[in-house]
């Protein structure tokens, strides 16, 4: 939106007025925009008035909100203010603040006449405008026109303009202030897509401004002319016209018929076209009148055809324009398109003009759309073709038209000669071609009428931006070209015109388009349109210049003569125009244009002309010819590809003076242009002959190049899914035309701005847009945040088409220990809670990862483990599925310091800063609450058994919680109390400090403290209290305390000093009674304290001095009663070993003091001292001391005082009680009086007062004066002076301000008929003194009285008498009269000369005679001054002996016109009767206006008056100065010479001379070259060497661009203006800065960040990248700011790969020459996901392993360790886990590991040599232990597997065989069970642990099998150190066997069986060898009761009746009993 700073709102008459917002605002998508109010108000208006709160009855506006329309009739005038929102339909909003100066308008200027040319004459009307039709421009085209506005009262100043299109507009303004009509020129470029806007103006005159008409009948506030903004309604379509020669018809078989016959024959062409998309011969058909050689000639170029380009026009038929579905037509009838340019009008074909016999193809495309029909009508051959298919053929001719209509929803193909059609079927939406071909080869009239779909052809061109426009060359377009001769050929800028050739002979010229004198390449590839003017100059001879593009270089410049300057670039097009013949080029013997091309890469262009196969200049001359302006449009469109072919046809078009037809067509390839090599300089170049030339300028420059549209432009691809940290790519955007067409160069990049949004990111990530040069753009980013992204995209700050990406969806990446939290544990938990901790993972990037299967990894525990403490504690966690918290429960219930510790694959959580904390925590358990029963007194430190009275006792108690844990914190509200039994019954109450407890924190313990004061013993008994409720006695604390006598205290007493009102310097004294602290007075001196007195400081002290019974006394006295007159005493009573002052029992008392006799004076100043009246004052008296005496001293004080004559006077003298004496005293005498003060006659005061004189009550009149007491001759000029007085007769003197009311009167008395004229005052340089002049011109011999008045009270009077005079009035004469008095000086001091003549006419030369002329001076006509002025009189100078008498200081202060009369007695007849006539000019250049500080002459620039001036360097500034004189006269006089001379900051200076414009105007040119310096100078201006205006004026001078020859990179220092080779880290950000500097040197501002790039280039592989400079990327240092100026910025790199990076910067697109280089080497974060690990094998035990280890930065890069620090931070963990107990031993550089440089390291576990017999021999193996190993490779704590394949690399050391060293028996269930068998039972239970020699345990069965043998013996086992392994001592036992196996257990079960009981012991060997000490007890016992083996014995036959015995044996199966 635009808006005015104020609208002008018309007040009165009840005026509604209306203001519409919306033609103030407009946006190219939209016509629908909302407005609402968005200011604070009462309803939201925001009515502000007068700067005021919005009042009550103030009447608001009425705005209607959607179309924009506020209507306000206000009740009160005065200024207002509103604020408006806009709103379009995206929600895009913009902010109006309006200011509404609502006041009646009267003689207001208002708008008179629209002009539709600029620069015009004076309009003759004054009519107001009052409705102003909209005014229609075409896309592609410009529209301009002037507004005039007329001033009814006063002169127009300005017309101020509010619009929205700012960037394709230009105003021009002649506005001066100094005429009533005012012109303001608009001329405006629509742009595609942009709706109709409003132009609203202000006219503002001197007298006010006004934004509407007068008396408007539709009340309208705003003044605005609508610009209708219209597409184009019209094709322009370009084909080929191919003539034939009648005679040539055998070839060609054109004519046919030439008699006017009716033909048809049967279609010969075929029914699709060939790759080239011409028409193909059918020679299956037969035809009768054409073979197909013949008709090889008719659409293709050839020796017996002439092609001519035509471009025919199609006019919109229904529609809407451009769209598809609209339909274009045209109706040739007949048609006659080359009227003769073909071959020559003498052929038969030619006739009147009229070209007949000729062929017509072109090519056109349409976007299909729903219910499309076309026609076609003709009485030629027709055949038309829709994507390469034949849809009609007419072969008929004929004298009667026929027509073809198609529906291209329903086509069929025409295929002959099979006479059954095809359909075909086109899609809407989608483009397709049509080709049409035409034949007339009749006598007949040719006929084409036919219509096209919309959207055939579209225009890029036409509809693109102006990319740049030059009106005037020079001035602030200085820099725009660039001279390849730079300066020293023909080209010059002469008056905003650029010159390109001049009559210089065989010169060339070449002149490129250059920004900041910089020379600029273009696109032009996509299509351009260039318009410019062209001056011919006066001369014989036009030779010629060209426009240019080529790619040759910027210093290219061609031939001379027919060369053009062109001639000889390579790579180039040239556009020629050339009005000079030379036969040798070819050229046509008129002036023509032509287009010449170089015929390849690298090849020059030639200016020799070409005809075949095609002309390429015009067929008629151009008339270029001297002394004319002739106006070119060339136009390049590109054209479209067409199905099936893989050209890109183009047009080349050359337009003159406005005329749509164009003088020259060339079609051109777009291959072609490939030699530009995507972009070419453009410009002018000329060239003269031998005879020289004329001189050619080029006038308002302007170029079009089809720029891209953002509203066409789309994706190409998509990309919608990444990985955080990664750089996502692939959404790449394809630039399109305004056509759609897909543009194929580079170079926007800086165009687009992309952003992202993401959920939940408050800073997305920048964009980086790369170039991929082909006219696509990939979008990149770097997202962190794991969320869904937008991404979206606008060009040139508009969306594209479809520009949003969305659902980007970023997934974390791999979980990253720093960022992963550990929520911060309670630095202390209760014993026996329960507490819960949380930790989150995160990636790199702090994304939470929603991976549920990552919690595996995780390990959390505390050192120590509660569980192990009594009682046991435990912890635990689970993991919430749905956010990935882990959530930790623990709880102990003993208080110590903890390590809570979070691992992730065995690594702390490190957690990082700002986001969370780490692993390990540290937390301290503390107790749970106090318990009684757990609490105890603290024996440790043992309670007070024996105290002195009043001294206190301590004892400690420590508290415990339930679970006996000791409180170390204060527990409150629980605390400890006690109880003390009852002492003696003299026991003095105890008030503090008798029982309490407190918490003390260092011991965490309470402290207990008693007091008692009487001997005896007390029983003390702790308890336990919360609050006030008890908890219980504290456990075994009572015990017992002894109380002893006490000691001096501060309960001692004072006894005051007797009697008070003491005279000062009396000493007094007063006792102190010591006492203890229960109040008993002590008979002895003090033990332990001191007694101590203060007050203030004045009272002086000796004591304590001791007297007797505990007695102390103290003196002291008073000398100051004046401050001090009652004290206030305070005693103390201080420890002896320290701790403070106490004051003791009544130890504060009073005392009073008085002063003693006077002996001095105190008076009070300043002392009044008016004059003649009572003046009174005080004076104090003091005694000795200086206390003021409080009696009366009358007797004692006396004052005199010594006057200014010398004389003493006595005031009076009065006392006032207690202490005041009154002084009054009077005199009238002014001057000095001395006061002398008195006491006892003793003077001790001196002080000196002065009397100053009163009011001005009357004056003296100096009495000798002549004036006043001396005759006086006729007319001679007389002085008197008078003195002013007081009323006491004193001289004012300097007190006299000079403004006294004297008046001197002079009456004319006896004889005086004339009177007194001319009486004049004024006070002299002595104050006090007036001096009065009165000129005599009373008769001779008469007399006159002189009285003086002050005011109206008569002074003093005398009488005074005429003498007789000697000379006759009016003879004499003025010399030099008028001469001298015309146009004199104002302000200007003049001599005039009189001669002197008595009335004979006769020569006087008597002085006292001629002192008597007088002058009187009287103004006529002043011209710049209105007021009352009264000139003075100039003085009269006269000598003795000369006639000649002198006018001296005649001085006139104002310019005009006065009249001068001179009397000599009479006046002189030369002056009668209307004096002398005095013209008076302006005075001299005066810089202040009279008694003021305002200034004179003042410095403008645009009108308005400057403070100071701005401009940027090398734009040099015009100002204004105009003169006036100190009383504000216009001083007009050219020869006043002003200059204006600039300091600039470094000392130097320069000075311009300003020209004289009109008026009392000067114009002051600080030129270009004067403005170079950037910085703030001053500038001086002077006028006739008075300087004027400001002491100096601040020249501000801002740098120019940035210039990419003088910028340069330098390293990130404040001190440092290089860049030195630096390196860098990678993926670090390397800091540099970028200072910016001017073409002129000056250190330029930092420009925009869109428009600068960075190159990087790897000079070690060649890689480069372009990056973006975004403002997130940029920090502006504060050392570069001056003067408001940033020059420099600080930016910086990332790079990750390794190498030497050059940097060079880049501003639009131009490189700096100035480049850095920087080394970047690997980063300091090593790796956790590249690290490899090689050689990690399987062993044996005791085998050796080596392994190798390459370490990797984060990049990839070797990771290096060069310093043995870094080195010793290295290490390898090796990790042996066996039977659950883990062992780790560290490898570090020089102990197991090696590194070998480059990132590599050796690492060796060492293992033990085969001959070794156990690991003793092997101290440092490390593989002699069998079990799992892990390898844990670490830097600095982190883990460099963490991130790999096998994160935990594992190796298995497997036991050798079994060994002798070690062998375990187990036995089972236990050892007496599985150690005693039975006799023949095959015993279990015995189990065999084998172990290798390094004491592995086996567990697994070795192969081969070990030898292991079983030895059973009887008595004692076989010696392992003597004997032989078969040692013959041993018996071995019989009967019994036994047998091993392995079993899964990993462990040998032993089987024995032995039929033999007893003992046996079980002996066992490996491999032969004995196993020492391994010995096992084997009992055998008997087996159960066997019947078979048990017998009887002695059973025997017996007798009858007979005694028999038998024994039964018992045995078991073994026979043992």
């Amino acid at each position: 939106c635009s808006a005015f700073p104020i609208f002008y709102w018309p007040f009165g008459n009840n005026i509604t007025a209306t203001l519409s917002l919306s033609k103030l605002c407009s946006t190219p998508f939209d016509d629908d925009i909302k407005f609402s109010w968005s200011g604070p108000g009462n309803t939201g208006s925001g009515l502000p008035y007068n700067g005021l709160a919005y009042p009550g009855d103030l009447v608001e506006p009425n705005l209607n909100l959607d179309t924009g329309a506020m209507t306000w009739r206000p009740s009160l005038d005065g200024l207002y203010a509103m604020q408006f929102t806009v709103r379009d339909k995206w929600d895009n909003t913009n902010v109006i603040d309006l200011f509404f100066d609502v006041t009646p308008i009267s003689n207001a200027p208002y708008f008179v006449q629209i002009s539709n040319t600029y620069g015009g004459p004076e309009p003759n009307t004054t009519e107001p405008i009052f409705n102003v039709a909209a005014r229609p421009v075409i896309v592609g085209q410009s529209i301009q026109f002037s507004i005039w506005a007329y001033a009814p009262v006063g002169n127009m100043v300005e017309i101020t303009y509010a619009w929205s299109r700012p960037l394709t507009t230009t105003f021009q303004s002649n506005c001066n202030g100094f005429t009533k009509y005012c012109e303001l020129g608009f001329s405006y470029n629509p742009q595609l897509g942009e709706a109709p806007a409003e132009l609203c103006l202000i006219a503002s005159s001197t007298v006010g401004s006004y934004v509407g008409a007068p008396n408007d009948p539709t009340n309208e506030v705003s003044f605005c002319i609508r610009v209708q903004v219209n597409l184009i309604d019209f094709l322009f379509l370009t084909g080929f016209v191919r003539d034939f020669k009648p005679d040539l018809v055998s070839a060609t078989a054109i004519p046919y018929n030439n008699l006017g016959i009716v033909h048809s024959e049967v279609n010969f062409i075929q029914g699709r076209l060939d790759s080239n998309l011409r028409p193909v011969f059918d020679t299956t058909v037969g035809a009768a009148t054409v073979n197909s050689a013949q008709f090889a000639t008719w659409f293709e170029d050839s020796a017996n055809t002439r092609k001519v380009t035509v471009s025919i026009v199609l006019a919109l038929e229904s529609g809407q324009a451009q769209e598809p579905g609209s339909i274009y037509a045209c109706d040739f009838n007949p048609w006659w398109p080359i009227n003769c340019a073909g071959f020559d009008a003498n052929n038969a074909n030619c006739t009147n003009q009229d070209n007949r016999y000729f062929t017509y193809d072109v090519i056109t495309s349409f976007v299909m759309a729903d219910g499309l029909e076309i026609s076609f009508t003709t009485q030629d051959y027709l055949w038309v073709f829709i994507d390469g298919r034949m849809v009609v053929a007419n072969t008929l001719i004929t004298n009667n038209p026929q027509t073809k209509s198609l529906q291209l929803g329903s086509l069929q193909e025409v295929k002959p000669p099979t006479p059954t059609p095809s359909p075909i079927v086109l899609s809407p939406g989608t483009p397709y071609t049509m080709s049409l071909f035409y034949a007339h080869r009749s006598s007949f009239q040719p006929l084409l009428r036919w219509s096209v779909p919309g959207g055939s052809i579209c225009d890029a061109v036409t509809g693109s931006n102006t990319t740049f426009r030059i009106s005037r060359f020079g001035g602030e377009n200085n820099g725009s070209i660039f001279d390849s001769q730079n300066g020293g050929g023909m080209v010059r800028i002469d008056r905003n015109r650029l010159r390109i050739a001049t009559n210089t002979s065989l010169a060339s010229s070449a002149v490129w388009y250059a920004r900041d004198g910089i020379p600029q390449r273009f696109f032009i590839s996509d299509g351009f349109e260039t318009s410019f003017s062209v001056e011919i100059g006066s001369g014989d001879i036009v030779p010629g210049f060209a426009f240019v593009i080529q790619s040759d270089s910027s210093s290219a410049r061609g031939g001379a003569g027919a060369g053009l300057g062109y001639e000889g670039i390579q790579n180039a097009l040239a556009f020629e125009f050339d009005a000079n013949y030379d036969v040798t080029k070819g050229d046509p013997v008129y002036s023509h244009a032509s287009f010449h091309i170089s015929p390849g890469i690298g090849q020059a262009v030639t200016s020799q002309e070409v005809e075949s196969p095609n002309r390429f200049y015009t067929q008629e001359s151009i008339r270029l010819r001297p002394n004319e302006i002739r106006n070119i449009t060339i136009r390049y469109v590109p054209g479209q590809t067409t199905s099936g072919s893989s050209s890109r046809l183009g047009w080349s078009y050359i337009f003159l003076d406005g005329n749509p037809q164009p003088a020259l067509q060339v079609s051109i390839d777009a291959q072609n242009l490939d030699m530009l090599q995507g972009s070419a300089f453009i410009g002018f170049t000329a060239g003269t002959t031998s005879a020289g030339g004329v001189d050619i300028f080029i006038r308002d420059w302007s170029v079009k190049l089809v720029t891209a549209s953002a509203t066409l432009s789309e994706f190409a691809t998509r990309v919608t899914s990444g990985a955080a940290g990664t750089l996502l790519s692939g959404n790449i955007v394809q630039l399109k035309d305004s056509c759609g067409n897909q543009i194929s160069t580079g170079g926007n990049a800086a165009k687009f701005t992309a952003t992202v949004a993401g959920s939940g990111v408050n800073s997305p990530p920048p964009v980086t847009i790369v170039d991929l040069t082909d006219g696509r753009y990939d979008m990149q980013f770097t997202p962190e945040k794991a969320t869904t992204y937008q991404l979206t995209v606008l060009f040139e700050g508009t969306p594209i088409q479809n520009n949003i990406v969305n659902s980007i969806v970023i997934s974390p990446s791999t979980p990253d220990l720093v960022r992963s939290t550990v929520a911060q544990a309670s630095a202390s938990a209760v014993a026996g809670t329960e507490q819960t901790l949380t930790f989150v993972l995160r990636d790199a990037f702090g994304n939470i990862i929603q991976d549920p299967n990552i919690a595996e990894s995780v390990v959390v525990a505390m050192s120590p483990d509660p569980a192990t403490l009594s009682p046991p504690g435990s912890i635990s966690y689970v993991i919430n599925p749905s956010s990935n918290n882990y959530i930790i429960t623990w709880r102990s219930f003993r208080t110590r310091r903890y390590s809570l510790s979070v691992t992730y694959n065995t690594q702390d959580i490190i957690g990082a800063s700002g986001m969370g904390v780490g692993s390990p925590q540290v937390i301290d358990v503390i107790p749970d609450l106090p318990n009684v029963t757990q609490s105890a007194l603290d024996l440790l430190n043992p309670p007070t058994y024996t105290v002195i009275s009043g001294q206190q006792g301590t004892f400690r108690v420590t508290v415990g919680d339930q679970y006996g844990n000791q409180l170390t914190a204060d527990p409150a509200p629980v605390t400890v109390k006690f109880d003390v039994s009852e002492g003696p019954s003299n026991e003095p109450s105890c008030t503090a400090n008798c029982a309490t407890c407190n918490w003390d924190t260092p011991s965490s313990r309470f402290v207990c403290t008693f007091m008692k004061f009487v001997a005896g013993m007390h029983t003390i008994s702790p308890m336990l209290f919360n609050g006030t409720a008890l908890m219980g006695a504290i456990p075994n604390s009572e015990f017992l305390v002894t109380v002893s006598v006490g000691n001096d205290s501060q309960s001692s007493i004072v006894l005051p000093p007797v009697g008070t009102n003491t005279t000062v310097g009396t000493e007094r004294t007063f006792i102190v009674q010591a006492r203890d602290l229960y109040n008993a007075s002590r008979s002895t001196e003090n033990t332990v304290g001191v007694f101590n007195v203060t007050s203030v400081p004045a009272v002086r002290f000796s004591g304590p001095f001791y007297l007797s019974g505990g007695q102390y006394s103290f003196q002291y006295s008073v000398i100051d009663s004046t401050r001090f007159g009652s004290i206030r005493v305070t005693v103390t009573w201080e420890r002896i070993s320290g701790g403070g002052k106490t004051a003791i029992t009544n130890g504060v008392f009073t005392d009073k003091w008085r002063p003693s006799t006077s002996t001095n004076v105190s008076v009070a100043l300043p002392i009044p001292a008016a004059i003649g009246q009572d003046n009174s004052y005080e004076i104090r008296a003091l005694d000795r001391f200086g206390n003021l005496a409080d009696s009366n001293f009358l007797d004692l004080i006396a004052v005199r005082i010594v006057l200014p004559d010398q004389g003493i006077a006595t005031p009076r003298l009065s006392y006032t009680p207690p202490n005041t004496y009154t002084v009054v005293w009077n005199s009238t005498q002014a001057g000095t009086h001395t006061k002398r003060y008195f006491v006892s006659d003793v003077l001790v005061e001196t002080i000196t007062v002065q009397v100053t004189a009163g009011a001005i009550a009357g004056g003296l009149v100096t009495a000798n004066d002549p004036g006043w007491s001396e005759p006086q001759q006729p007319f001679a000029l007389a002085f008197v002076t008078i003195s002013s007085v007081d009323a006491f007769g004193n001289l004012l003197g300097a007190s006299d301000s000079g403004t006294a009311d004297f008046l001197l009167r002079v009456s004319p008395l006896a004889g005086c008929t004339k009177g007194v004229q001319n009486v004049t005052s004024a006070a002299a340089a002595n104050a006090g003194v007036y001096n009065f002049t009165y000129n005599v011109t009373c008769e001779p011999e008469s007399s006159y009285r002189l009285e003086f008045y002050l005011g109206t009270l008569l002074i003093d009077s005398t009488t005074q008498s005429v003498l007789k005079g000697d000379a006759v009035p009016g003879k004499s004469i003025l010399l030099g009269y008028p001469s001298r008095l015309e146009n004199i000086t104002a302000d200007q001091s003049y001599n005039l000369t009189l001669l002197a003549r008595d009335e004979a006419g006769n020569n006087r030369t008597l002085e006292s005679a001629n002192s008597r002329f007088t002058v009187v001076i009287t103004p006529v006509e002043l011209r710049y001054f209105t007021g009352a002025y009264f000139p003075d009189s100039p003085r009269v100078a006269a000598a003795n002996g000369s006639a000649f008498v002198q006018l001296r200081g005649l001085v006139l202060q104002y310019a005009g016109r006065y009249r001068m009369r001179v009397f000599d007695g009479l006046e002189l007849e030369e002056s009668i009767p209307d004096g002398y006539a005095v013209t008076v000019v302006s005075g001299p250049v005066a810089r202040y206006i009279l008694n003021s500080n305002n200034f004179a002459s003042e410095i403008l620039r645009g009108g308005n008056t400057v403070t100071g001036v701005a401009t940027t360097a090398g734009v040099g500034v015009v100002l204004s100065v105009r003169l006036l004189d100190r009383y504000a006269q216009p001083i007009t006089r050219p020869a006043i010479v002003v200059t204006g001379t600039i300091t600039y900051a470094n000392g130097s200076a320069h000075t311009a001379t300003a020209a004289y414009r009109s008026g009392n105007t000067w114009e002051l040119r600080l030129a270009n070259a004067s403005v170079q310096l950037s910085g703030v100078h001053s500038l001086e201006v002077f006028a006739d060497g008075t300087k004027i205006g400001q002491s100096s004026y601040q020249l501000s001078v801002a740098p120019g661009e940035p210039d990419p020859a003088q910028s340069y990179l330098y390293e990130d220092s404040d001190s440092s203006t290089s860049f030195p080779t630096a390196t860098s880290r990678a993926g670090i950000p390397f800091f540099f800065r970028v200072q910016f500097v001017d073409a002129f040197g000056n250190k330029a501002a930092v420009p925009l960040l869109s428009s600068l790039g960075l190159n990087l280039t790897n000079t070690n592989t060649s890689a480069e990248a372009k990056i973006a400079i975004t403002s997130s990327s940029v920090t502006l240092p504060s050392i570069c700011q001056e003067n408001s100026i940033q020059s420099c910025l600080r930016t910086s790199v990332i790079r990750t790969a390794e190498g030497l990076y050059e940097i060079r910067l880049t501003h639009r697109g131009v490189p700096f020459l100035s480049a850095g280089r920087y080394t970047v080497i690997y980063s300091t974060t090593i790796s956790d996901s590249l690290t490899q690990l090689s050689g990690f094998a399987n062993v044996s035990a005791g085998s050796r392993v080596a392994m190798t280890v390459r370490a990797f930065d984060q990049f990839g890069n070797r990771f290096l360790f060069p310093t043995r620090s870094e080195q010793d931070l290295f290490r390898v963990v090796l990790t042996r886990v066996v039977d659950g107990e883990t062992t780790k031993t560290n490898l570090i550089s020089g102990s197991g590991a090696e590194y070998r440089g480059d990132g590599e390291w050796a690492v060796a576990l060492e293992g033990c040599a085969a001959s070794a017999a156990s690991a003793e021999d092997c101290p440092r193996c490390l593989t002699c232990g069998a079990g799992r190993y892990t390898v844990a490779v670490q830097y600095q704590q982190g883990d460099l597997l963490r991130g790999t394949a096998d994160p935990v690399p594992t190796l298995f050391v497997v036991p050798l065989g079994p060994s002798n060293q070690r062998v375990d028996f187990l036995y089972f269930p236990n050892k007496v069970a599985a150690t005693q068998a039975f006799a023949g039972e095959v015993k279990s239970g015995i189990q065999l642990q084998m172990y290798d020699k390094f004491r592995n345990r086996i567990t697994t069965e070795p192969d081969p099998a070990a030898d292991i043998r079983l030895e059973f013996s009887q008595g004692l086992p076989p010696s392992c150190i003597d004997g032989p392994d078969n040692d013959e001592s041993t018996v071995f036992a019989e009967s019994i066997a036994g047998s091993y196996a392995f079993n899964e257990s990993g462990v040998y079960n032993v089987l024995y069986n032995g039929t033999q009981t007893g003992s046996v012991n079980l002996g066992l060997y490996v491999n032969g060898q004995q196993v020492c000490d391994a010995l096992v007890q084997l009992t055998i016992v008997q087996a159960a009761f066997s019947p078979a083996s048990s017998r009887v014995e002695g059973f025997s036959d017996v007798p009858i009746s007979a005694n028999a015995s038998m024994v039964v044996r018992f045995y078991d199966a073994y026979f043992h009993s």
